[in-house]
């Protein structure tokens, strides 16, 4: 069964619950079902016969939508989709498949809109769970370009990141939590960075909330030559609930407190003054601010009811680890070894330190490696030579100038980067996790190399 095949089943499922359309169970199981759907003598049923139904379907739902019919439009919407599970997606051919992806995303789009009428999306969908939301949804024409944006031609990417953000949402929705933050605002960082901790923008803005480094010092982000706190997962997300709090505190609107976070609290101040309006829909902003917050807003509706998007609810693991602390400066690959993992989970898990080391410094640092693997570290490090645990103070010296941030140009590939800087392409991969499970690099972007 394909991917977006076992969405619709789900979407279907939720559907059909009678909290979500009054009456729908009764409707599917009278006469107007389908006729094709049953089993028998008749034409034979083939994909094109299938997606052909269902745009009839589709299309009498826009039909009630348009004349204000608005449960009708639900029900032909949910049997639109009901008829398209019974493809076997693998088996369309090339010229089908984009037809059935236009359906596909055009159905869920008027999914929305018909909730959006029928509900109001604070009571169907704050409803579901035990999760309260205080953050205030808002639907309008450009929520609704962002949200189509990342139903259809962002899908796959969407897809991922939200997957991925399983990694770290709970911890981060539990620190928003604490700080009075509205936890759907860990959202943000799916729109500012996809939950990268290693993302670096143009305006030099790192880490998975992408703090410059002057805001990121405002709120306690250390970075020298051993570490950038922009990229701790753990400590940034604290910093941008600070950074949340103060701009709500001061805009009384968390719309406006969401502008102020992507182009800055004077640019947004200077806005109000000058247009006499604290209205962020009427606002004149950056341009990239103006669809900053509509992104944020159908990032926020997707998460909070994937299935009903056709994206699906499973989540990656949550990062989970122990904590040792270290004193002195231990190369990454030798944790690497004594915990029995690779050097990438280890990176993966600090991706503050910029040196693939624990810091010079006298002070202990508190290092994370993979959960259960404490014990194992410790017995293997200690068995090592004391020669063997740190780095050399020549190596060290060494480090301290050992990177280079190179710039990826048109033609570029791993392999002729590789050659050109006299490494591999398995050890640029180590050193930039964020490419690891990627076939392509892009020109603009940038690959930190290790030099020797």
């Amino acid at each position: 069964m394909g991917i977006r095949k076992r969405f619709l089943i789900l979407l279907l499922a939720f559907s059909l619950q009678s909290s979500f359309v009054p009456g729908l169970q009764t409707f599917l199981s009278a006469h107007e079902t389908i006729s094709f759907l049953d089993t028998g003598s008749g034409p034979t049923i083939t994909p094109q016969s299938i997606i052909e139904e269902a745009s009839r379907l589709y299309e009498g739902g826009v039909r009630e939508y348009d004349q204000g019919n608005w449960v009708l439009a639900k029900k032909n919407f949910t049997l639109a989709l009901q008829t398209l599970t019974r493809i076997n997606e693998e088996d369309l051919l090339d010229a089908l498949q984009q037809e059935y992806n236009n359906l596909f995303s055009s159905i869920c789009l008027f999914q929305v809109r018909v909730r959006n009428l029928l509900y109001g999306f604070s009571a169907a969908i704050d409803d579901i769970g035990t999760e309260t939301y205080p953050f205030p949804l808002v639907f309008n024409h450009r929520v609704e370009k962002w949200l189509e944006y990342y139903v259809t031609r962002d899908r796959d990417y969407f897809a991922r990141k939200l997957y991925e953000s399983g990694k770290y949402c709970k911890m981060m929705k539990e620190i928003f939590r604490k700080k009075g933050i509205p936890p759907d605002l860990v959202y943000v960082a799916l729109v500012e960075s996809g939950f990268n901790p290693y993302a670096y923008s143009r305006t030099h803005a790192a880490g998975i909330w992408q703090f410059i480094s002057y805001t990121g010092s405002l709120f306690g982000l250390n970075r020298n030559h051993w570490i950038d706190e922009r990229r701790d997962v753990e400590k940034s997300t604290l910093a941008a609930a600070e950074f949340l709090k103060i701009l709500y505190n001061e805009f009384g609107s968390w719309l406006l407190a969401l502008a102020a976070y992507n182009c800055g609290p004077n640019r947004v101040k200077q806005a109000i003054r000058d247009q006499g309006t604290t209205d962020f829909w009427l606002l004149s902003l950056p341009v990239e601010t103006q669809e900053f917050v509509p992104k944020v807003l159908a990032a926020i509706m997707i998460a909070r009811d994937p299935e009903s998007y056709g994206f699906s609810r499973e989540l990656e693991a949550l990062h989970t680890y122990d904590e040792v602390q270290i004193q002195g400066c231990v190369d990454l690959g030798v944790v690497a070894k004594c915990c029995g993992v690779s050097i990438e989970e280890i990176m993966i898990l600090n991706p503050e330190l910029t040196r693939a080391c624990t810091p010079d410094s006298t002070d202990t640092y508190t290092l994370k490696i993979p959960k259960g693997t404490e014990e194992t570290f410790w017995r293997n490090f200690l068995e090592l030579p004391e020669s063997r645990r740190y780095l050399s103070s020549e190596e060290i010296a060494r480090r301290k100038g050992w990177w280079i941030v190179y710039k990826i140009k048109k033609g570029d590939t791993l392999g002729r980067i590789a050659k050109k800087f006299g490494t591999t392409v398995e050890k640029i991969r180590q050193w930039n996790p964020s490419i690891r499970n990627t076939r392509y690099i892009y020109p603009g972007c940038t690959l930190k190399i290790f030099k020797r």
